[in-house]
């Protein structure tokens, strides 16, 4: 082969090595080819052989340099697909959002005049995922509109990995038969090896474990787990492994198995920070929980407090408060995050209303005779969500019948009971089920419709604690009940 073709053989040679999944390789053919001259190209495999290998400053300085000799080219869409790549970069590597946000903004206007792109998928897929913890309905909206242009350019990368998050935004947003239907298929691409892309195929499984979590569909999770685990092993992807362990760990911590769960999360955590520092948050949140229920409540506030101030971790809090008994901070602390949730994102509010109806049943209040109670109709819940809107119905009629626990018994943020010495938790007879904080990430499957009923204070109190400011329980459209008809609305299934 003569000189002049061999630096386009190496960026072919380096294409090909991605494509098997030999990053080592890919590397090394990138860079020979730049010693034969700079190019975008191979600026650009190098950069994408980096990210697989964690090698953070080779990636940062490959792709920036590409993302320049490309607007250099007048290659606009080849320039914007880098600056929405280094969005993601940004965020994951060096935890920099404001960065982030800046490569997404110069994306975007170098993108204008470009809408029917594939590029312009990618941009409207990285601002979907954004916008999914503030407004899960945008984010399905956004996540739609990227996989249209997925399919309209035959880009089965983008296709599949927005439509596994216009599924996990439906279920954050309350669609989650819909949702759940739309992560099936776009999982099902990657059993059947339909990606070029093995990051992309890989975040869409994540994507799918997330969801099964959120709902607290452990057995499901279970088995996404092992498959998405096996991906990893595959394709050599130590970072999307330690991330899908740290969602694993989660599932272990909400089943029970804790020996197993502090394994996974201290290992996850240890090599988040050295490969993904900006995602080692996800394996602090699931450490803090495992620390809860383990009832190392002072540690899991430390760790909760870092956090803060996301609604996750402002749903520990209130959860612990709960454990230390002080219902009304509880309370407080969980009004505060549903004030900061959006109304369409009813998997937050859900986890929110859970916890005020539990804290306003726990606080004291002034003794009244029992009132007489209608039977509630048609409540049913489907699981493996249920639990959490079941538990709330009891708990408010529990706060309106005498009282059948012993003294020094308590009810846990699941429904469980244990035993306190001196006013601290003690361990508890049986394993809780899913966090308040990981309800607050997915949205209910449960159907609940709660009947009237006649209230006595008590449960009125609890009533107008779950109820949304300046709507009174037993209003025209909130009949007088124990749950107010948004939270019920909030914990509904829309499927």
């Amino acid at each position: 082969m003569d000189r002049a073709g061999l630096p386009a053989s190496l960026i072919e040679s380096a294409r090909a090595a991605i494509l098997k999944g030999d990053w080592n390789a890919a590397a090394r053919s990138a860079r020979r080819s730049l010693e034969h001259g700079e190019t975008a190209e191979g600026h650009e495999l190098l950069g994408l052989a980096s990210w697989w290998l964690s090698d953070a400053d080779t990636l940062f300085t490959s792709r920036e340099r590409a993302y320049r000799l490309y607007l250099d080219r007048d290659e606009i869409r080849r320039a914007a697909r880098i600056a929405t790549w280094l969005d993601w970069d940004s965020r994951a590597f060096r935890a920099e959002p404001a960065v982030a946000n800046g490569w997404l903004r110069r994306a975007r206007r170098l993108l204008e005049g470009h809408h029917d792109s594939a590029e312009y998928g990618w941009l409207l897929l990285r601002e979907a995922d954004a916008r999914l913890s503030r407004d899960a309905v945008a984010a399905a909206a956004g996540a739609a509109d990227a996989a249209a242009l997925g399919r309209r350019h035959r880009d089965p990368d983008l296709e599949y990995i927005a439509l596994s998050l216009e599924g996990l935004a439906l279920v954050a947003a309350g669609s989650v038969a819909e949702g759940m239907q739309k992560l099936d298929e776009a999982t099902a691409a990657v059993v059947a090896d339909e990606f070029a892309d093995r990051s992309a195929a890989g975040v869409t499984c994540c994507h799918l474990i997330s969801a099964c979590e959120l709902v607290r569909d452990f057995d499901r999770a279970g088995q996404w787990c092992g498959r998405v685990r096996e991906y990893c092993r595959r394709w050599d992807h130590p970072a999307l492994f330690t991330v899908c362990r740290t969602q694993y760990a989660g599932v272990l911590v909400s089943s029970g198995d804790w020996a197993a769960a502090e394994t996974e999360l201290q290992s996850a955590i240890a090599e988040l920070a050295e490969l993904r520092p900006g995602w080692i948050s996800l394996g602090y949140l699931r450490l803090a929980e495992l620390r809860r229920r383990q009832g190392r409540l002072d540690e899991a506030a430390a760790i909760f407090e870092k956090l803060a101030p996301t609604p996750d971790a402002g749903l520990g809090l209130a959860a612990i408060a709960l454990e230390r008994g002080i219902p009304a901070e509880a309370e407080r602390l969980a009004r505060r995050v549903l004030r900061q949730v959006p109304r369409g994102n009813h998997t937050a509010r859900a986890a929110a209303l859970e916890l005020i109806v539990l804290a306003a049943a726990a606080i004291p209040s002034p003794s009244s005779s029992p009132s007489r109670t209608t039977p509630e109709r048609g409540c049913t819940s489907t699981a493996p969500w249920g639990s959490g809107a079941t538990q709330c119905r009891n708990c408010v009629t529990c706060s309106r019948a005498p009282s059948s626990r012993t003294p020094g018994q308590r009810t846990g943020t699941n429904g469980s009971t244990y035993r306190t010495t001196a006013g601290t938790p003690s361990s508890r007879t049986r394993s809780t089920t899913a966090p308040a904080w990981s309800i607050a990430r997915a949205t209910s499957s449960t159907r609940m419709t709660c009947a009237t009923s006649s209230t006595g204070r008590r449960s009125t109190r609890v009533a107008r604690a779950a109820s949304p400011p300046g709507r009174p329980c037993g209003s025209s459209d909130a009949p007088a009940c124990p749950i107010s008809s948004h939270a019920v609305v909030v914990m509904h299934t829309t499927s």
